[in-house]
């Protein structure tokens, strides 16, 4: 009975404090003109309000243990990031090694579809194998790269793929560009991944979306539904597997793309917006999703990018 008690009082306690988000999507434009407005009392947006309530009850819920193993630890880029245990993504594990079975890596599920996302951090030098293992063993079709700077960078992403015309021989897998396409803003590559120990040979689509900063979110969000849109087209053909997204922790940017193809994917369907409980959920599921109050707004914005693009759901009954 008691549990029950704490259960109702802290789900309605939760209620009152971060309030009803949800938005009709033909009222989106009017409710981010609302967040601009300051409250007077706190001095301070509504939109920085709302995405301090994000935190709400979250982190003291969360269970971590294999990412914090000394095992383990120099496969974490930064040590303040590590996979929530319950929906951490587990490799095959090799006989009698300890921690063969990590990668710094979360499921986190879509509007529709349960572990539509797996939210990882950008391979390093140690982990490039791991990262391609993860490719292989979970099937996954599509990689989406949110990068900075220069994509030869090592300190921000270590090489993963062959940049010239001879394949790179990565664990078990042999990796070649099969094609490359620069798109405005991003860059659609095909990779060729051949088992080495099977040759069962596997297509793999890259975007690679290539001016997005750790500090700072594009200014247009065309161009990222230009390339959600490509995503979902490459995705339709292989099944819709988990799409696997890195930025450098797998948390800031990656979240932001995976929120707002969830609320795309809502408002689709049932005319409503929530980045706010979209944004708590994959919090739920993976550390720190959305770092930053200016990749919060991205998020309303590129919605409402999308709106405004096909105008026929700013209608939606």
């Amino acid at each position: 009975m008691q549990a029950q008690y704490i259960f109702i009082h802290d789900a309605l306690l939760e209620a009152v404090i971060c309030g009803n988000t949800e938005v009709n999507v033909k009222d989106l434009a009017n409710r981010m003109r609302s967040l601009e407005q300051v409250n007077p009392e706190t001095n301070r947006t509504l939109l920085e309000e709302e995405f301090e309530r994000l935190s709400y009850n979250l982190a003291e819920n969360h269970i971590y243990q294999a990412g914090f193993l000394e095992v383990n630890a120099s496969k974490n880029r930064f040590a303040s990031v590590v996979p929530i245990e319950s929906t951490r993504l587990k490799l095959w594990p090799y006989p009698d090694i300890e921690g063969s079975d990590y990668i710094n890596a979360n499921f986190v599920d879509g509007y529709q579809l349960r572990e539509a996302f797996i939210l990882t951090q950008a391979p390093m030098e140690n982990t490039v194998e791991d990262f391609w293992r993860m490719i292989w063993e979970y099937e996954v079709f599509s990689i989406v790269m949110l990068s900075s700077g220069d994509e030869h960078d090592e300190t921000h992403c270590f090489p993963y793929w062959p940049f010239n015309a001879e394949p790179a021989n990565i664990g078990l897998l042999i990796i070649q560009i099969a094609a490359e396409e620069n798109k405005t803003g991003f860059v659609k590559r095909e990779f060729r991944a051949t088992n080495s120990k099977t040759g069962e040979t596997r297509v793999i689509t890259h975007f690679m979306y290539y001016d997005w900063p750790e500090d700072k979110s594009p200014d247009d969000p065309s161009l990222l539904i230009a390339m959600i849109g490509q995503l979902q087209k490459a995705q339709q053909m292989t099944g819709n597997s988990s799409i696997a997204v890195h930025c450098s922790d797998g948390c800031g940017r990656s979240g932001a793309i995976a929120a707002t193809m969830f609320c795309i994917e809502r408002l689709k369907v049932e005319g409503i917006v929530d980045v706010f409980q979209t944004v708590r959920m994959m919090r739920t599921q993976r550390p720190h999703v959305i770092r930053t109050l200016d990749q919060y707004l991205y998020c309303y914005k590129a919605v409402q990018k999308f709106v405004d693009k096909f105008s026929d759901y700013a209608n939606f009954k």
